[in-house]
């Protein structure tokens, strides 16, 4: 699967909000995160270019990169919107400013 993800940190210090191209992949093996929760897919992502959509407050202007790591379940995703879909992701956000 193939999708363009858009991500909303919201900090103390501001909003930020990033979106990049996505690849979700099944699991080739039994997978499960650290709380005990079945993962049906990996996903991740890389952005060389700006990724940075908006920020407000200190993020205001910001640009930079974003990459993400992580599992996502779902096993319960029938393809119609509003259907659940589990994320536990990690990310790296590397603003320029």
């Amino acid at each position: 699967v193939a999708l363009v993800g858009t991500t909303y940190f919201n900090f103390p210090q501001g909003e930020l909000i990033v979106r990049g191209k996505t690849t979700v992949q099944p699991v080739l093996q039994p997978t499960e995160s650290v709380s005990g929760v079945v993962m049906t897919h990996i996903t991740g992502a890389a952005s060389p270019d700006n990724a940075v959509i908006s920020g407000t407050r200190q993020f205001a202007g910001a640009e930079g990169t974003v990459r993400l790591s992580g599992m996502v379940d779902m096993s319960a995703f029938e393809g119609n919107v509003g259907d659940p879909i589990s994320f536990d992701c990690l990310f790296y956000v590397d603003l320029s400013n």
